[in-house]
């Protein structure tokens, strides 16, 4: 299965900006996309969805996909903020004051100002996670249907979907994807690749892309 193209976000297919835009995907919300994909798929395949612990494992990525994803850039913090975090408390978890305090959690929102986080056991923060979770409506609904349909295909819908095979094939994807930036934004833009003044095919092409490219940005 083939249906990725160097230049093209591995999830959604939007073509890439060569000079701002990831290797593989054009945004977090996309690789986020794809890696949950991948894991519904996989615990799908090991039977393993009904564990209690998955579960609720599942249910919480789920309500943050069809509330527009997990924002992990924004969520991820230095590692002296987090060990400051995790280490108030005499490193236990401010819920029950009993397990060690092994993840970090937004209070409320996704802000990361000190007195929004606080560190908690795992058990702990999925009860939380779980507890704030709010029904769906139609719009979400939607959205979780379309993310199943992709999980229980039988075979995966893109590269970036396979549980078994995302893995190897990565290494390859950004290497084809390393070698299209270079040839479209490398140092010799202006010569063959230029922005449309020698008159050749290719280069008028490659102007007209590159102006397509600046009024989409602006």
């Amino acid at each position: 299965m083939s249906n990725w193209a160097a230049g093209h976000c591995a999830n959604c297919d939007l073509r890439l900006n060569a000079r701002s835009a990831g290797l593989i995907y054009c945004s977090d919300r996309c690789r986020s996309y794809a890696k949950d994909v991948r894991y519904f798929r996989r615990c799908y395949r090991d039977s393993r969805q009904g564990d209690p612990d998955v579960k609720k494992a599942l249910q919480t990525r789920m309500a943050f996909l069809v509330a527009d994803g997990y924002d992990r850039r924004s969520r991820s913090l230095a590692g002296e903020v987090r060990e400051e975090i995790l280490s108030a408390n005499g490193r236990l978890c401010l819920i029950c004051n009993e397990a060690p305090a092994t993840q970090v959690d937004h209070i409320a929102g996704s802000g990361n100002e000190r007195e929004n986080l606080q560190g908690l056991c795992e058990p702990c923060h999925i009860a939380k996670t779980q507890a704030e979770l709010q029904p769906m409506g139609p719009a979400e609904t939607a959205q979780r249907d379309t993310f199943l349909n992709l999980v229980t295909a039988e075979s995966p819908h893109r590269l970036c979907h396979d549980e078994t095979d995302w893995e190897r094939v990565e290494p390859t994807l950004r290497a084809e994807a390393r070698e299209w930036r270079k040839l479209i934004a490398g140092d010799d833009e202006a010569g063959y690749w230029g922005d449309g003044a020698s008159g050749t095919a290719e280069d008028v092409e490659h102007g007209l892309y590159l102006m397509m490219l600046a009024e989409r940005d602006d």
